[in-house]
């Protein structure tokens, strides 16, 4: 029960620090993508990764830019990556 809501609270605290970086309102889709990436960590999963994927124009780039930001501002590592999605 504990667990359950300082979950609650970190995903609350890092949906407000990710907001805290955006210098615009965010979209549905957007808002989804904070969502996820705040389940994403907190996951207890040590193989989870997190895929971020949308037609273009849909804000991804940015997204993940701010979320970089924010954590690095944390002083966590953060490695990209972007397949192309397509066989070589």
């Amino acid at each position: 029960m504990v667990f359950v809501i300082l979950a609650g609270m970190l995903k609350n605290h890092i949906k407000s620090l990710v907001k805290h970086h955006l210098t615009f309102t965010p979209t549905n889709c957007q808002s989804e993508l904070i969502d996820g990436f705040c389940e994403f960590f907190i996951t207890k999963e040590k193989d989870a990764i997190l895929m971020v994927k949308g037609f273009a124009g849909t804000g991804k780039t940015i997204m993940i830019n701010v979320i970089a930001r924010m954590l690095r501002s944390l002083k966590i590592k953060v490695v990209l990556m972007a397949p192309t999605g397509r066989a070589a």
